[in-house]
C-alpha cells in the first residue's frame, strides 16, 4: 500500500535544519550524535543544497567519493543527487533559495554572507534583515547576531542596550553553547549602560554564572555600596579563577578584612602576577601588609616572647606566624575562639587549594 508524503515530513514546528534533516542532531550519514554548538563552530558541515548536516570526518570522506576520478560538473550532492555547488557565488545561489523558503539555517548564513561581503555586495541592513527572519524562528546564532547589531548600531539599528541584552539573554537560552560569547556582549552592555541599577542586575547575572571580570566589577560595585562582605565574597570568587586584578582588588578594598594568614597569601599571589603593580594604591597596601608581616614575625605566636636571630620557627603551612618552641606553636594552633591558629591557616591552605585546583598557580609553601 502506498506511504501518504505528508506521512514522511518533520512535523510542521521544526523549522530550519530540520526541515530538511529528519533528526537535526544526528549526521546525516552515519547517524552518529553531531556535537553541539552553532552551525560556524566546525563541529558539522551542512550542505547547501539540500540542508542536510553531516559529522566532519563524514564530510571529508563525502568529498572524496563525489569527487574521486570525475569532472567537477559531474559532481552531485549523495542526498539529493543535485550537481554540488562549487563555488562561493553557486552556494550563495543555493543559501537564497532556502533563505526564501523560510529555513532558518539559510536565512542565519545568508545574513553572515552579507555581513562579511562573502561573494556578496557587503550590506549591513541585508544582513540584519536576515538575521531577523531566522531569529523569529528561534535559531540562536541569528539571535545573537541580532543583538550586536543593536549593540554596535549596524544594519540601520539605532544603539540599544536593553534591546541588545534580550537578544543576547534569549541567545543563550536557545542554546547554552553561545554563553561564553553572550557573557562578554553582555559585560559590554553592563560597562556602557547609565542605569546604576540595570548594570549591577546584569553583573550579577554574569557572576552567578561564573564570569570572573563579571565578579570582579561586581565585588568594586557592593564596596561603593559599603557591602563589604559579599564584595569580599565575590572579589576572591573571581580571584580564585586567575583574574590577577581582583586579586590585587582585595589587597586594595579587603585588607581590613583579612586575617594575616590570608592577607599573605593574597599578597603572594599579586607579588607573583603579571598585572601592573607599580601604582601607588596596591604598593601603599603591599608595604602595610609587608610591615605588619614582619612586626607580626618579630614575637612568638604562642607566648609573645621577643624573637631574635635563629629562634624564629615557621608555621611550615602558611609561613605568616613565628614560635620560640614547638609548644608555644601547639599552643597557638589549638587555642580555641579569637586568636586560635586553626582556623586561619586552614582558611588559607582551602584558598591554596582552590587556587591550584583552577590550575592558576602551581602548589607551594609560602614564602
Amino acid at each position: 500500500m502506498a506511504t501518504s508524503s505528508s506521512s514522511t515530513r518533520p512535523p510542521a514546528s521544526l523549522k530550519g535544519i530540520t526541515s530538511s534533516n529528519v533528526d537535526p542532531d544526528a549526521c546525516a550519514v552515519c547517524s552518529s550524535t553531531l556535537p553541539a554548538g552553532p552551525l560556524t563552530a566546525g563541529t558539522s558541515s551542512i550542505s547547501v543544497c539540500c540542508g542536510k548536516r553531516s559529522c566532519m570526518d563524514c564530510d571529508r570522506a563525502k568529498r572524496y567519493f563525489v569527487g574521486r576520478g570525475r569532472c567537477p560538473s559531474a559532481v552531485r550532492c549523495l542526498f539529493c543527487n543535485v550537481p554540488v555547488a562549487l563555488n562561493d557565488k553557486n552556494r550563495t545561489g543555493s543559501l537564497k533559495k532556502h533563505a526564501k523558503k523560510g529555513r532558518a539555517w539559510g536565512q542565519f548564513l545568508l545574513g553572515l554572507r552579507f555581513a562579511r561581503g562573502n561573494s556578496v555586495s557587503q550590506s549591513d541592513y541585508e544582513a540584519k534583515r536576515w538575521f531577523e527572519k531566522a531569529s523569529k524562528q528561534g535559531h540562536p546564532d541569528a539571535t545573537l547576531n541580532l543583538g550586536v547589531c543593536h549593540l554596535d548600531g549596524r544594519g540601520g539599528c539605532s544603539v540599544d542596550l536593553y534591546k541588545a541584552r534580550e537578544f543576547f539573554e534569549k541567545a543563550m537560552t536557545l542554546d547554552s553553547h553561545l554563553a561564553d560569547r553572550c557573557h562578554g556582549f553582555l559585560f559590554r552592555i553592563a560597562q556602557r549602560v547609565d542605569s546604576p541599577e540595570t548594570k549591577k542586575s546584569i553583573l550579577i547575572s554574569l557572576a552567578n554564572e561564573g564570569y570572573a571580570e563579571a565578579q570582579n566589577n561586581l565585588g568594586r560595585v557592593l564596596m561603593k555600596e559599603n557591602d563589604r562582605s559579599n564584595a569580599k565574597a565575590w572579589l576572591v570568587a573571581a580571584a580564585l579563577q586567575g583574574d590577577g586584578f581582583s586579586a590585587r582588588n582585595i589587597l586594595v578594598y579587603c585588607k581590613d578584612l583579612l586575617d594575616m594568614p590570608e592577607a599573605h597569601f593574597w599578597l603572594n599571589i599579586v607579588l607573583r602576577s603579571e598585572e601592573k603593580k607599580d601604582d601607588a594604591v596596591i604598593q601603599k597596601s603591599i608595604e602595610a601588609i609587608t610591615a605588619n608581616l614582619r612586626k607580626l614575625r618579630d614575637s612568638c605566636g604562642g607566648c609573645g616572647a621577643d624573637l631574635v636571630g635563629d629562634r624564629r620557627k615557621y608555621c611550615k603551612q602558611c609561613r605568616t606566624y613565628c614560635y620560640c618552641s614547638h609548644e608555644c606553636q601547639k599552643l597557638h594552633w589549638n587555642r580555641t575562639g579569637e586568636g586560635g591558629h586553626r582556623s586561619e591557616c586552614m582558611g588559607a591552605k582551602l584558598l591554596e587549594d582552590k587556587m591550584a585546583t583552577a590550575n592558576s598557580l602551581p602548589r607551594s609553601a609560602g614564602e
